[in-house]
């Protein structure tokens, strides 16, 4: 905004100071001021120039309008479309370009804070959180308006402006510009975009001594590259983290942390080749780790598991990162933000890794999770309180899921939790009715993960109440990730074995899966479908025609047929699991019709996916083991069924072939198959699969084709099974 007058300047300066004082701390007032539209005016604000007013004084009112901006972002979603709608971003890009030699610290500090708390809104706005399960996203035109916004942050133009402040000579700058990373990377395109970027003159000098074969990474390792040691901006963090400004080191280990996420790549880089300074960057982490400052030590944890990974570290590491997490976990007077962090961390840290999970119990991390669950969660039936600090909601739902991940893998692990008390599964199911979605959620993670095992299924989770609690929130849950994750926590309980599964069925837990199964919703009918599948699992007759009869021929022929694999798949294993007799083959002729039976078998072994084959597999083999003459028949009205089965036995995939040998050697047991065998050329890769001699070995046309002598032990004694039944078979025809 360009003026001729000074005119009521120093008017606009107090009156920003009162707007900044009044919106503060306020989301009433942000709302209220975003809604008078007076927001373009304090936009306008930011990049004004006024002919005849002393700089200083613009330079201040252009500062107040930054720190406006700052609070109306901050924790205000409804607030911050209406800065969109402004341009409140582009308007801050610019002002951050057109930055001159003489313009104040204060400015490019409050100009560049302003841009990272709206770049960081619109992440907490488009997601995934940075902390737990986070608000439900309502999508509709913001939200397409957030996402666009946040992709243009990330673009090339918009780094060229704001980057560089990384290596500014203001340390209060790239501190926010850290921050800015630490806090709005949350998906890989963008990390790649950060991680790659260089300055313009950098840029042009890579381009020109860059080979187009030459791969990234080599790219990065060479001295002279401006991409060496991870990149611009992996080597700018790893100077602020080696500097001795605490706050620098914190943001720079944020940042590092976010750049590094889920990229071992950049992490191996990083490890190896920034700067050869001594000691290395994992030392200089763990170092950082034993800080007498808690911020730096959970910044420097939350940086450590990727890297870790990265280097396939020594145990005293992992051993050096659980004993720091423990500390914070335990840490009474610590903040319980600081501790929930703690707990999201070692989440991350043993996800999916059996052996630190074992560490992280052997340390006794597993008992100061549960001494942190039992203080903040209520152990009488008192209601939960409408009005819970939100960190207490935060460090509740960290607890829960660093307890079920922690758990995951390990039957003794689950079983010395439950062996404690109080007893952790009564909190369990009392938080499945907490009024915050994310405890409800992690609570349920927690109940799925403790119900893998067939001991607490057996005993511990009957007892518990907590199968009904779960089911409570199948039927009344309105966030469909909690609804999700609350099947997920049902699909075990429905199992055979559990003493849960029949008051589960009584009460209509069947009627409201099948209910859940929707047409518009992949995860929910993925895992009500597998839900029914453990359902049908060694179940009667009785159950079985009770199962098909709620869920219907029509949509279980649906599923057979659905659009994701991971849903026909679970479907197939539905058939399976209803084919266990002739009578209950019947069933499935009867309801599906033989023609559907027979074409959705086809159409399965004939699919890509391995395991979408190998289940159609496992199903004909029982239809084949099991069913009546006049059932086989039926079944295998279609020649080409068998065809497909002999392509199978070349499969590249050994389940795929020790399936399709088994049901070969099921098929040579019965009298009726045996020409059908011979006649589509099975009998011939059969031989090839046991001495690696025959007419299929040697790549001829025909579904013998690619045969080859057969390595799995198991394979192999199915093949020289089915051809002593069907060597023997003919002779006694």
């Amino acid at each position: 905004m360009t003026t001729s007058t000074a005119t009521g300047i120093e008017g606009s300066l107090d009156s920003l100071k009162k707007v900044k004082n009044t919106i503060i701390g306020n989301p009433v007032a942000k709302l209220n001021l975003a809604q008078e539209g007076s927001v373009h005016l304090i936009i306008e604000w930011i990049n004004a120039v006024v002919e005849g007013e002393d700089p200083r004084l613009v330079e201040r009112v252009r500062i107040e309008a930054a720190h406006v901006i700052s609070s109306l972002s901050y924790r205000s979603p409804l607030a911050l479309n209406y800065l969109l709608a402004d341009g409140a971003h582009q308007a801050l890009l610019h002002a951050l370009q057109r930055l001159q030699p003489s313009d104040s610290d204060a400015l490019k500090c409050a100009l560049a804070r302003a841009f990272k708390y709206v770049a960081v809104a619109i992440a907490d706005t488009v997601g995934p959180p940075l902390w737990g399960l986070g608000p439900q996203r309502i999508e509709g035109e913001a939200m397409n308006e957030a996402r666009r916004v946040l992709e243009e942050i990330f673009y090339p133009e918009a780094l060229d402006i704001y980057l560089p402040l990384l290596a500014d000579s203001s340390t209060q700058s790239s501190i926010i510009i850290a921050s800015l990373i630490a806090s709005a990377l949350r998906y890989s395109p963008h990390r790649k975009a950060v991680t790659e970027w260089l300055p313009p003159a950098d840029r042009v000098k890579e381009t020109k001594g860059k080979r187009g074969w030459e791969r990234v990474e080599l790219i990065r390792t060479d001295p002279s590259s401006p991409s060496r040691e991870g990149g611009w901006v992996a080597r700018h963090l790893m100077v602020m983290i080696r500097g001795r400004n605490v706050r620098a080191q914190e943001a720079a280990l944020g940042a590092l942390a976010a750049i590094t996420k889920d990229n071992g790549l950049l992490a191996s880089i990083l490890l190896r080749h920034i700067d050869d300074v001594e000691p290395g960057p994992i030392h200089t982490l763990v170092t950082l780790s034993k800080s007498r400052m808690i911020e730096i030590r959970l910044a420097s944890a939350l940086c450590l598991p990727q890297h870790m990974m990265a280097a396939s570290s020594a145990p005293d590491f992992s051993l050096t990162l659980l004993g720091v997490l423990n500390n914070i976990i335990d840490a009474t007077k610590e903040s319980r933000n600081a501790r929930m962090r703690a707990c999201f961390t070692l989440s991350t840290l043993v996800t999916d890794d059996k052996d630190l999970q074992d560490t992280a119990y052997s340390c006794g991390t597993l008992t100061r999770l549960h001494t942190l669950l039992m203080e903040t969660t209520p152990h009488d039936e008192t209601e939960w309180p409408e009005d819970e600090p939100e960190d207490s909601c935060r460090l509740r739902e960290g607890v829960f899921t660093a307890i079920a991940t922690s758990t995951l893998h390990s039957d003794p692990v689950r079983r010395a939790l439950l062996n404690m008390t109080p007893p952790v599964l009564s909190a369990v199911a009392r938080s499945t009715t907490h009024i915050d979605a994310g405890v409800r959620y992690a609570a349920c993670q927690c109940a799925r993960t403790l119900s893998r095992s067939v001991q607490v299924l057996r005993t511990s989770i009957g007892d518990s109440g907590l199968a009904m609690s779960l089911f409570g929130l199948m039927k009344e849950e309105k966030d469909m990730r909690v609804l999700n994750i609350a099947v997920m926590g049902i699909t075990n309980m429905v199992n055979n074995f559990a003493p849960t599964r029949a008051i589960l069925i009584q009460s209509g837990a069947l009627k409201k899966l099948v209910e859940l199964i929707k047409p518009h919703d992949d995860p929910m009918r993925l895992n009500a479908t597998w839900a029914l599948r453990n359902a049908l699992y060694r179940s009667s007759s009785e159950e079985k025609r009770l199962i098909t009869a709620e869920l219907g021929w029509d949509r279980f022929s649906s599923l057979l047929a659905d659009a994701v694999q991971a849903v026909r798949e679970q479907a197939m294993s539905c058939l399976r699991n209803i084919a266990t007799s002739d009578q209950d083959i019947q069933l499935l002729i009867d309801g599906l019709g033989s023609e559907k039976l027979s074409e959705v078998l086809e159409s399965s072994i004939e699919a890509e996916d391995e395991e979408s084959v190998t289940q159609a597999l496992h199903a004909l083999s029982n239809l084949v083991s099991v069913g009546t003459p006049f059932q086989r028949e039926l079944i295998l009205s279609r020649v080409t069924i068998l065809k497909a089965l002999g392509v199978c036995l070349t499969h590249s995939s050994t389940n795929v072939r020790k399936a399709a040998s088994n049901c070969v050697a099921q098929l040579a047991s019965k009298e009726q198959q045996l020409q059908a065998l011979r006649d589509v050329g099975i009998e011939d890769i059969l031989h090839v699969m046991a001495s690696g001699t025959g007419a299929g070995a040697t790549g001829g046309p025909g579904i013998g084709m690619g045969a080859r002598k057969e390595e799995d032990q198991d394979t192999r004694d199915s093949v020289r099974r089915a051809l002593e039944l069907l060597e023997s078979g003919m002779r006694e025809r």
